[in-house]
C-alpha cells in the first residue's frame, strides 16, 4: 500500500516537473522572441483588403530566417502569407500582411511567428487572434461588390459590338480594392479581361455588353476612407472613328471612311470625265490610283477562313476573355491586325479578335 503511494506521489511529481519544464522553455521562448500587433483596423468589412502590419524583437544572435505561421482561421485569406520580414534597426523587425474578410463569421487566426537556424527551430512567440467587427455591406442594383480605399476609372471605350449592343471597356485602378469581384448586377454579359496586381494596388480591365439604347453606365463601391458609397456614372459615347486602338470599330463602317470614299468616287468618275474631253495622262493616272485604292480597301478576297474551335476574343491579349467558339469552319472578314491577333467580324456580325496561328 504505501509502495503504490510512493508510486503515485512520484508520478504527479514527475508531470508537475515537465508542466514546470515545458512552461520554463516557453517564457524563455517568448523573451527571445516578443510579437505585436503595431497596426490593424477595428472594423472591416466582408471581402474588404486591408493591411496589419506586426513587430518582433528578436533577442537571438544567430539565425537565418524569419517565419509566420497563420492558424486556426476561418473564412479569412492572407493574399502574402511568404510575405519577407524586414530589418528595421537593432532586433526590431516589421512584416505587413494583406488580409480578405470571406464572410461575416470570420475568425482571425492566432499568429506564431519563428525564428530558425539552418532549417532548426530556434525560438518563437504567438500572438491572440484580432477582435475586429465584421461588417457584411447591403447590395444594391448598381453596387459593383468592390470595397477599395481609393478606386479611379482611368480610361474607358464604347464600340459596337454587333447590331443590338456595344461595348464598353474600362481600365479601373484601385488600392485595398477587391477589383477581382468587379460585377454590376444587372448586366447580362460581363467580365474582367485582365487582372494585375502589386498589393496594395489593383489594376483591371472589365468589359460589359450593353445594349444600343443604352447611354450611360452607372455603378457605385464603397469607399472605406470615407465609409460611403460613391456612385460613377460613365457616358456611352460610341466611338464610330478609326482611332487605332485595340478596339476599334470596322474601319469600313466609319462615316468617315464612307464620306472620303464617296468622294474619291466622284474625283474618279470626273477625271475620267475630263480625260475624255482632254485627253491627258494625268487624269487617267488619277482614275486609276483612285480605282486601285478603293479596291484595295473594299477588297472581297480580304477574308479568313476560321476552322472548328476557334476562339474569338473580347481584345487581342493572351488572357482576354473569348465570347464566342466556332463550331464549325466559318468566313470571316479580316478588319486588321495588332501583334499576333487579326480583327475580324464574323458573319453574325460581330467583331472579335483571333490568334494568327488560328488563321
Amino acid at each position: 500500500m504505501i509502495q503504490k503511494v510512493f508510486l503515485i506521489l512520484f508520478l504527479l511529481f514527475g508531470c508537475t516537473l515537465a508542466a514546470d519544464l515545458n512552461s520554463s522553455k516557453k517564457s524563455i521562448d517568448e523573451q527571445l522572441l516578443l510579437l505585436s500587433y503595431e497596426s490593424a483596423p477595428k472594423r472591416v468589412y466582408v471581402d474588404q483588403i486591408f493591411k496589419i502590419k506586426l513587430k518582433t524583437i528578436v533577442a537571438v544572435n544567430d539565425f537565418d530566417k524569419i517565419k509566420s505561421f497563420f492558424l486556426d482561421a476561418k473564412n479569412i485569406k492572407i493574399l502574402n502569407p511568404n510575405a519577407t520580414w524586414k530589418w528595421y534597426n537593432d532586433n526590431i523587425y516589421f512584416n505587413e500582411y494583406y488580409v480578405k474578410v470571406l464572410s461575416s463569421d470570420a475568425l482571425f487566426p492566432i499568429i506564431k511567428v519563428g525564428v530558425f537556424k539552418s532549417g532548426e527551430l530556434v525560438a518563437s512567440s504567438s500572438i491572440k487572434p484580432l477582435k475586429n467587427e465584421i461588417i457584411e455591406l447591403k447590395n444594391s442594383a448598381i453596387f459593383c461588390h468592390v470595397i477599395a480605399k481609393y478606386l479611379k476609372v482611368v480610361k474607358t471605350k464604347t464600340t459596337k459590338f454587333d447590331k443590338q449592343s456595344n461595348i464598353l471597356v474600362m481600365e479601373i485602378e484601385g488600392r485595398y480594392a477587391n477589383l477581382k469581384e468587379f460585377k454590376v448586377d444587372n448586366v447580362i454579359k460581363q467580365g474582367i479581361d485582365s487582372y494585375r496586381e502589386k498589393l496594395p494596388f489593383v489594376k483591371i480591365y472589365y468589359y460589359a455588353i450593353l445594349p444600343k439604347s443604352q447611354s450611360e453606365f452607372i455603378f457605385s463601391y464603397f469607399n472605406t476612407k470615407l465609409n460611403s458609397f460613391e456612385k460613377i456614372r460613365i457616358p456611352l459615347q460610341v466611338e464610330e472613328e478609326d482611332t487605332s486602338t485595340q478596339l476599334e470599330l470596322n474601319p469600313k463602317e466609319s462615316k468617315l471612311s464612307v464620306y472620303k470614299n464617296i468622294a474619291l468616287v466622284a474625283i474618279a468618275f470626273l477625271s475620267l470625265f475630263i480625260w475624255f474631253f482632254r485627253r491627258k495622262i494625268v487624269y487617267i493616272l488619277i482614275f486609276v490610283v483612285i480605282v486601285i485604292y478603293l479596291l484595295l480597301f473594299y477588297n472581297p478576297f480580304d477574308t479568313i477562313i476560321l476552322s472548328k474551335g476557334t476562339k474569338i476574343r473580347i481584345l487581342p491579349t493572351y488572357n482576354s476573355t473569348i465570347f464566342y467558339v466556332t463550331d464549325r469552319k466559318i468566313i470571316a472578314e479580316k478588319l486588321g491586325s495588332v501583334k499576333k491577333y487579326i480583327k475580324v467580324l464574323l458573319p453574325n456580325g460581330k467583331i472579335g479578335w483571333i490568334k494568327e496561328k488560328d488563321e
